[in-house]
Protein backbone atom coordinates (compact mmCIF):
# COMPACT_ATOMS: atom_id res chain seq x y z
CA UNK A 1 0.00 0.00 0.00
CA UNK A 2 1.92 3.42 -0.90
CA UNK A 3 1.71 5.92 1.86
CA UNK A 4 -1.00 8.51 -0.49
CA UNK A 5 -3.10 5.23 -0.21
CA UNK A 6 -2.41 4.54 3.22
CA UNK A 7 -3.41 7.94 4.62
CA UNK A 8 -6.17 7.95 2.44
CA UNK A 9 -7.29 4.93 4.44
CA UNK A 10 -6.79 6.17 7.56
CA UNK A 11 -8.66 9.80 6.69
CA UNK A 12 -11.66 7.14 6.07
CA UNK A 13 -11.59 5.17 8.98
CA UNK A 14 -12.20 6.15 12.62
CA UNK A 15 -8.05 6.56 13.54
CA UNK A 16 -8.46 7.05 17.07
CA UNK A 17 -10.85 6.03 19.99
CA UNK A 18 -12.20 9.43 20.00
CA UNK A 19 -12.72 9.66 16.09
CA UNK A 20 -14.64 6.29 16.66
CA UNK A 21 -17.08 7.31 18.98
CA UNK A 22 -18.15 10.57 17.20
CA UNK A 23 -18.35 8.74 14.08
CA UNK A 24 -20.03 5.83 15.17
CA UNK A 25 -23.01 8.35 16.75
CA UNK A 26 -23.43 9.68 13.47
CA UNK A 27 -23.82 7.13 10.93
CA UNK A 28 -24.85 3.53 10.83
CA UNK A 29 -22.10 0.96 11.48
CA UNK A 30 -22.14 -0.48 8.30
CA UNK A 31 -20.92 2.72 6.53
CA UNK A 32 -18.04 3.29 8.52
CA UNK A 33 -14.67 1.04 7.56
CA UNK A 34 -14.75 0.36 11.41
CA UNK A 35 -11.72 -1.95 12.22
CA UNK A 36 -12.63 -4.32 14.34
CA UNK A 37 -10.13 -3.68 16.92
CA UNK A 38 -11.60 -0.47 17.60
CA UNK A 39 -15.10 -1.99 17.46
CA UNK A 40 -13.71 -3.76 20.49
CA UNK A 41 -13.39 -0.53 22.23
CA UNK A 42 -17.55 -0.50 23.03
CA UNK A 43 -17.10 -3.26 26.01
CA UNK A 44 -18.18 -2.23 29.28
CA UNK A 45 -19.82 1.38 27.48
CA UNK A 46 -23.45 2.22 27.54
CA UNK A 47 -25.12 2.43 24.61
CA UNK A 48 -28.32 2.83 22.63
CA UNK A 49 -29.56 1.25 19.49
CA UNK A 50 -31.53 0.54 17.02
CA UNK A 51 -32.09 -2.38 14.49
CA UNK A 52 -33.89 -2.58 11.14
CA UNK A 53 -37.16 -3.21 12.53
CA UNK A 54 -37.24 0.26 14.66
CA UNK A 55 -36.81 -1.79 18.12
CA UNK A 56 -34.56 0.37 20.55
CA UNK A 57 -32.57 -1.18 22.78
CA UNK A 58 -30.34 0.67 25.76
CA UNK A 59 -27.76 -0.97 27.98
CA UNK A 60 -23.97 -1.84 28.54
CA UNK A 61 -22.35 -3.82 26.43
CA UNK A 62 -20.53 -6.83 27.27
CA UNK A 63 -19.38 -8.03 24.40
CA UNK A 64 -18.68 -7.68 20.75
CA UNK A 65 -18.09 -9.76 17.73
CA UNK A 66 -16.01 -7.43 15.99
CA UNK A 67 -15.89 -9.32 12.66
CA UNK A 68 -20.00 -9.91 12.41
CA UNK A 69 -20.45 -6.42 14.52
CA UNK A 70 -22.96 -8.36 17.10
CA UNK A 71 -23.33 -7.32 20.27
CA UNK A 72 -24.01 -9.04 23.22
CA UNK A 73 -26.36 -6.05 25.08
CA UNK A 74 -27.47 -6.20 28.92
CA UNK A 75 -30.24 -3.70 30.32
CA UNK A 76 -30.26 -2.96 34.38
CA UNK A 77 -33.14 -2.13 35.93
CA UNK A 78 -35.79 -4.44 37.79
CA UNK A 79 -34.31 -7.48 36.35
CA UNK A 80 -31.66 -7.68 34.39
CA UNK A 81 -32.03 -8.46 31.14
CA UNK A 82 -29.45 -9.43 28.51
CA UNK A 83 -30.20 -9.11 24.38
CA UNK A 84 -27.85 -10.48 21.43
CA UNK A 85 -28.46 -7.96 18.96
CA UNK A 86 -27.04 -9.62 15.23
CA UNK A 87 -24.89 -7.62 13.35
CA UNK A 88 -26.62 -7.06 9.88
CA UNK A 89 -30.02 -6.32 12.14
CA UNK A 90 -28.43 -2.86 13.31
CA UNK A 91 -29.22 -0.04 12.11
CA UNK A 92 -27.73 2.82 14.14
CA UNK A 93 -25.88 3.27 17.33
CA UNK A 94 -25.36 6.04 19.98
CA UNK A 95 -22.33 5.51 22.76
CA UNK A 96 -24.46 6.91 25.85
CA UNK A 97 -21.77 6.35 28.24
CA UNK A 98 -18.13 6.04 27.98
CA UNK A 99 -16.74 5.36 31.32
CA UNK A 100 -15.91 1.51 31.30
CA UNK A 101 -15.28 1.65 34.94
CA UNK A 102 -19.45 2.32 35.59
CA UNK A 103 -20.90 -1.04 34.93
CA UNK A 104 -17.87 -3.53 34.42
CA UNK A 105 -17.62 -5.07 37.78
CA UNK A 106 -21.55 -6.20 37.27
CA UNK A 107 -20.98 -7.12 33.51
CA UNK A 108 -18.41 -9.75 34.20
CA UNK A 109 -19.61 -10.97 37.71
CA UNK A 110 -23.03 -12.01 35.49
CA UNK A 111 -21.43 -13.92 33.20
CA UNK A 112 -18.66 -15.34 35.54
CA UNK A 113 -20.46 -18.75 36.07
CA UNK A 114 -21.39 -19.40 32.09
CA UNK A 115 -17.42 -19.18 31.60
CA UNK A 116 -16.98 -22.66 33.51
CA UNK A 117 -15.78 -21.16 36.73
CA UNK A 118 -14.22 -18.58 38.81
CA UNK A 119 -10.04 -17.76 37.85
CA UNK A 120 -8.28 -15.55 39.67
CA UNK A 121 -6.62 -12.40 37.67
CA UNK A 122 -3.21 -14.16 38.14
CA UNK A 123 -4.89 -17.84 36.12
CA UNK A 124 -6.34 -15.63 33.40
CA UNK A 125 -3.26 -14.19 32.28
CA UNK A 126 -1.43 -17.46 33.29
CA UNK A 127 -4.38 -19.32 30.66
CA UNK A 128 -3.49 -16.25 28.00
CA UNK A 129 -0.03 -16.79 27.90
CA UNK A 130 0.21 -20.12 27.95
CA UNK A 131 -2.57 -19.81 24.52
CA UNK A 132 -0.41 -17.65 22.85
CA UNK A 133 2.59 -19.75 23.32
CA UNK A 134 0.73 -22.79 21.95
CA UNK A 135 -0.45 -20.90 18.77
CA UNK A 136 2.82 -19.02 17.95
CA UNK A 137 4.65 -22.76 18.33
CA UNK A 138 2.25 -23.49 15.49
CA UNK A 139 3.22 -20.39 13.39
CA UNK A 140 -0.22 -18.68 14.50
CA UNK A 141 0.85 -14.92 14.55
CA UNK A 142 -0.80 -13.85 17.48
CA UNK A 143 -1.48 -10.65 18.69
CA UNK A 144 -3.03 -8.66 22.12
CA UNK A 145 -5.92 -6.44 21.72
CA UNK A 146 -8.39 -4.75 23.76
CA UNK A 147 -8.24 -1.85 26.46
CA UNK A 148 -5.72 -3.83 28.93
CA UNK A 149 -4.43 -6.95 26.28
CA UNK A 150 -6.76 -9.20 27.24
CA UNK A 151 -8.21 -10.49 24.16
CA UNK A 152 -5.77 -12.75 21.64
CA UNK A 153 -6.71 -12.23 18.11
CA UNK A 154 -5.16 -13.97 15.07
CA UNK A 155 -4.99 -12.03 11.77
CA UNK A 156 -8.30 -9.70 12.66
CA UNK A 157 -10.60 -12.50 11.51
CA UNK A 158 -10.31 -14.05 14.99
CA UNK A 159 -10.59 -13.27 18.56
CA UNK A 160 -9.99 -15.33 21.63
CA UNK A 161 -11.29 -13.80 24.92
CA UNK A 162 -11.41 -15.10 28.69
CA UNK A 163 -11.04 -17.80 29.20
CA UNK A 164 -9.07 -18.58 26.51
CA UNK A 165 -10.98 -21.96 25.99
CA UNK A 166 -11.99 -23.22 22.22
CA UNK A 167 -15.52 -22.13 22.74
CA UNK A 168 -14.15 -18.83 23.81
CA UNK A 169 -12.95 -18.13 20.34
CA UNK A 170 -15.00 -15.56 17.96
CA UNK A 171 -15.19 -15.45 14.13
CA UNK A 172 -17.29 -15.36 11.35
CA UNK A 173 -14.04 -17.45 9.28
CA UNK A 174 -15.39 -20.95 9.74
CA UNK A 175 -12.19 -22.31 8.51
CA UNK A 176 -10.19 -20.18 10.92
CA UNK A 177 -12.06 -20.95 13.78
CA UNK A 178 -12.04 -24.42 12.64
CA UNK A 179 -8.39 -24.94 12.25
CA UNK A 180 -7.65 -22.26 15.74
CA UNK A 181 -10.35 -24.70 17.95
CA UNK A 182 -8.61 -27.46 16.85
CA UNK A 183 -5.32 -26.57 17.95
CA UNK A 184 -6.57 -25.48 21.42
CA UNK A 185 -8.31 -28.82 22.04
CA UNK A 186 -4.97 -30.37 21.16
CA UNK A 187 -3.44 -28.31 23.79
CA UNK A 188 -1.55 -30.69 26.45
CA UNK A 189 -2.71 -30.34 29.52
CA UNK A 190 0.46 -29.56 31.62
CA UNK A 191 1.49 -27.17 34.76
CA UNK A 192 0.54 -24.19 32.69
CA UNK A 193 -3.06 -25.28 32.81
CA UNK A 194 -4.89 -23.91 35.67
CA UNK A 195 -7.41 -25.46 37.68
CA UNK A 196 -10.69 -24.05 38.60
CA UNK A 197 -11.24 -22.19 41.65
CA UNK A 198 -13.99 -23.01 43.33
Amino acid sequence: MSASMETSYIHETSKTVKDFLENISLRSIHDLDIRPCMFLELVYMEIELFDINGRRYRGWVHTVDPVSKSIVLVEFGEGTCVHVIMGHALKSLNVLNENKSTRKDELDSLFELSKGGRYTKQDLVKRKNAVRDWLERNRIPVMLTGEKGENLTVSNALYIVAPYRPEDCISTNEIILDRVQSLLRSRPDDEETVALQT
